[in-house]
């Protein structure tokens, strides 16, 4: 495989209020890019996956169903209501557990129950590991290696934990937690880009679908309410160039589409 980079965290207008493009030109950016899979991951839906699947046919890529799936918190000694994880199917298998878990929040136990076929990522500031690296002010926190063990128990080897690199310096000490944690507990990190529109200009769009789901946004209209401008559909190039020094990060996206079967949702 020449490549050295997919997208493995994507929304298309199938997530409500929260993606601008459909499948469709989603996968032809892909194809574009030189990119040979795409994974199509809205939140907590299936519904683009039949699209996805028709146009990764039409563009000769491969298309890998997933979905961003919401977490209840509690359960872990914790104050959050919910967190997100990325979860994306290898197999039959995996697709009809998928289809069991795309629903408007999941619990763990339902989440071990149909885990099998499914690889997850850890999700980045939303994902419950980082949110417990986040509130640990000396960054060494015992509740996220717990997690992220947990986590590993459950998918094994199909466990990896996301990175992002938004240019949102906030966010700069996390990624050098996750790395840290990856590294303590011999979990790969995996670099993905959380994807909500095509092209660099695309966020106001955004920003307008953001405003219509929570109408109490109170936000700098010339900036974006992410806090970032590259919520898009960036290149190998710009990636690699975001993640230097963490070019394994980026080239475990192409070992996660090589476990992929084909054809998994024909």
């Amino acid at each position: 495989m020449s490549a050295r980079f997919i997208h493995l965290h994507c929304h298309s207008h199938y997530s409500p209020h929260n993606g601008t493009a459909s499948p469709e030109l989603l996968a032809r950016r892909a194809k574009v890019l030189g990119m040979p899979a795409l994974a199509l991951t809205d939140y907590c839906t299936l519904d683009g996956i039949v699209e996805l699947c028709q146009a990764a046919k039409k563009y000769n890529i491969k298309p890998i169903p997933g979905i961003e799936a919401r977490v209840a918190g509690k359960s872990r000694a914790n104050n959050e209501s919910a967190f997100v994880i990325t979860l994306l199917a290898m197999n039959k298998g995996g697709w009809q557990n998928l289809n069991q878990l795309a629903l408007p929040m999941v619990d763990i136990k339902l989440l071990e129950k149909h885990s099998a076929g499914l690889i997850c990522l850890s999700g980045f500031a939303g994902g419950e590991v980082s949110r417990l690296l986040t509130d640990d002010p000396k960054g060494d926190s015992t509740k996220a290696k717990t997690v992220a063990q947990w986590y590993q128990k459950v998918f094994g080897d199909r466990y990896y934990l996301e990175l992002r690199n938004h240019g949102i310096e906030s966010q700069q000490t996390l990624f050098d937690q996750t790395v840290a944690l990856g590294e303590k507990l011999a979990i790969p990190t995996v670099a993905t880009n959380d994807i909500h529109y095509i092209d660099p200009g695309g966020w106001k769009a955004h920003d307008r679908l953001l405003r219509q789901k929570d109408d109490g946004i109170k936000a700098n209209k010339d900036a974006p309410i992410m806090g970032s401008l590259l919520h898009y559909f960036r290149s190998t190039k710009k990636m690699l160039a975001a993640f230097e020094g963490h070019e394994n990060a980026i080239l475990r996206t192409l070992e996660i589409a090589d476990r992929i079967e084909a054809d998994i949702c024909a």
